[in-house]
């Protein structure tokens, strides 16, 4: 009888763990945008590359953002236009149940025009497979807020048959 009850103990525990690994969507590929979704014109294709440990994106324009998963500061730089220095941003990203939540704040100019922006970026998959990102930014502590929302379509790559 310990014995059965011991391994019902294990199955559970595994299965518990297996749940708990389910809950977290694969996010990785090559991601273009939908625009008939809805999506915000502006938006270009990304690929997002991840880990447990970390996740890489990569803009249609080859700039790449890294972060930390563990919830720790992550900085990364923006190019600006013109030959000014590059802006700094600092992020923090980890999991929300299955959604992967990514706030940055970002400090640009010098005083007197000094600005801060914080951005908050989700992403989770749907149903139906599509990427979805609900991003959000606000000028300074309690300024305005502009929201956006972009639906992307996992790329398909095919083997070349000859």
């Amino acid at each position: 009888m310990r014995t059965t009850v011991f391994a019902l103990a294990i199955a559970a525990t595994a299965l518990a763990g297996l749940t708990a690994a389910q809950s977290k969507p694969n996010l990785a590929g090559a991601w273009t945008p939908v625009p008939e979704a809805g999506t915000d014109p502006r938006a270009t294709a990304i690929t997002i590359h991840l880990t447990t440990a970390e996740l890489v994106i990569e803009g249609a324009s080859g700039r790449k953002s890294t972060y930390k998963l563990d919830g720790s500061p992550s900085t990364n730089t923006i190019p600006e236009r013109g030959g000014d220095p590059p802006t700094v941003a600092v992020s923090t990203a980890g999991w929300d149940g299955n959604k992967l939540v990514i706030q940055t704040k970002i400090t640009r100019g010098a005083p007197p025009t000094l600005r801060t922006i914080q951005y908050r970026q989700v992403y989770a998959l749907d149903a139906d497979g599509l990427l979805i990102l609900e991003e959000s930014a606000t000028l300074g502590d309690g300024g305005p807020t502009d929201t956006r929302k972009v639906v992307f379509k996992k790329k398909v790559t095919r083997p070349l048959h000859w």
